[in-house]
């Protein structure tokens, strides 16, 4: 669970590193970025023995030596990466976002899931619900740095904020629909308390929640208080992961996401 988890805030990260309007931010905030994800890699790396199909008696698309080969990737990649953000280089810069973006990606759709799974509706629910809550920790987690990062560049322009904070809106929306589709697999008569719990956990901090703080920071980013917002959306990375958390504790119960 842990890799799974880590490799997701990977993906979500990356996804809104190659959507937000990245000319209007300071180099200094991508090289630090890079680091970041360099650290999560090795996270990833250590656990990734974990990337696997729920079903155990499932093999995952890829075998877990090409897991580990591709999670020590992103972490060189993320390395160089934050060397060419050091020294200035937008477009190497940009390939580098790319390219963490790509495998990232890859490597959560065919480590946690096996051939089997992906050819039924549960399993391509499974991926899709993986991906958009990516994007949903992801954009919460950006747009939060990124508030810390006008201390050291109050004359930065908040676009790229307004943009992060509707993108978080957007994978929200998106990842509640997905939600919406797996709750037609599920039998609410079987569920205990526990799982009651965590479903409640999930949609409330999950996706309501964030949704609120991101009406909340466009309020907020009207009156150009970039600090308030920021704090706004810590909150909001602290749902946003207990909402992801209580997913993937009850995915491993039920077997398909909701």
């Amino acid at each position: 669970m842990l890799a799974q988890s880590t490799l997701q805030l990977i993906l979500g990260i990356s996804l809104m590193w190659t959507f937000m309007p990245r000319k209007e931010v300071t180099l200094g905030f991508f090289r630090i970025q890079m680091l970041l994800v360099l650290g999560l890699s090795v996270v990833v790396c250590v656990t990734s023995d974990q990337l696997s199909p729920q079903n155990a008696e499932q093999i995952s698309i890829l075998s877990p030596s090409i897991s580990f080969i591709l999670a020590i990737s992103i972490g060189v990649i993320a390395y160089i990466g934050s060397v060419f953000w050091t020294l200035g280089s937008r477009k190497l810069g940009d390939l580098s976002i790319y390219l963490v973006t790509i495998i990232s990606l890859l490597l959560l759709s065919l480590s946690t899931h096996s051939v089997e799974e992906l050819k039924i509706w549960g399993g391509q629910i499974s991926l899709l619900s993986s991906i958009t809550s990516s994007a949903v920790v992801g954009a919460a987690m950006t747009g939060m740095l990124l508030g810390h990062w006008y201390l050291t560049a109050p004359t930065m322009s908040t676009k790229p904020l307004h943009q992060l904070n509707l993108y978080l809106g957007i994978a929200c929306l998106l990842h509640f629909m997905v939600s919406v589709s797996g709750f037609f697999q599920l039998d609410f008569s079987t569920l205990d308390s526990t799982q009651w719990t965590w479903l409640s956990l999930k949609w409330i901090s999950g996706i309501i929640g964030p949704l609120v703080c991101v009406f909340m920071v466009w309020q907020i980013l009207k009156l150009k208080n970039t600090q308030s917002a920021t704090g706004v959306l810590f909150v909001a990375v602290i749902l946003t992961l207990i909402g992801e958390l209580s997913g993937l504790l009850l995915y491993e119960e039920l077997g398909f996401a909701v």
